[in-house]
């Protein structure tokens, strides 16, 4: 596991598309988790029950929502980042291009659909946009381990 998180190593495509998949359900799972648990505990510290809230079950409060979207933001940051970097270095691309995406990755969603306005949320929706092309670039560049590949079945 160790080894997938060195960033001063190479990764294929294939083994970066099989591993950062795998990262992203584990954290989905652990962010779903996360939020019906916070969730569990705000509905039972609240002694207020209105007769809709029986039929849902549970009311998620105010405080519930940060949390979840930081454990996404902290996970993709400390998960995935290394792995991009790797894919980086196999297809010799600057670090620097990954920046604006880390920026993407550390600003939860629930905060900026609530606290940005106008241009700071076409901002941040730039660079969303950003960060899926060059996740796209990751994914389908070929780089010197796909090279390497086919200079071996040619010889």
């Amino acid at each position: 596991m160790l080894q997938v998180l060195d960033p001063r190593r190479t990764i294929g495509r294939g083994n970066y598309l099989l591993v950062s998949t795998a990262f992203f359900f584990f954290v989905v799972v652990a962010g779903g988790v996360l939020y019906l648990l916070m969730s569990a505990l705000a509905s039972a510290a609240s002694d207020v029950q209105e007769p809709w809230q029986s039929l849902i079950g549970w009311i998620p409060h105010p405080w519930v929502f940060p949390l979840p979207a930081l454990f996404r933001s902290l996970a993709f940051i400390l998960l995935l980042l290394p792995l991009e970097m790797r894919r980086a270095r196999d297809m010799h691309m600057h670090l620097a291009w990954l920046l604006p995406k880390l920026i993407a990755y550390g600003i939860p969603a629930v905060s900026t659909m609530t606290f940005f306005d106008g241009a700071l949320r076409g901002i941040w929706l730039l660079l969303g946009v950003y960060a899926v092309v060059i996740e796209l670039i990751l994914i389908f560049a070929p780089g010197d381990q796909f090279k390497q590949v086919m200079r071996e079945r040619q010889s």
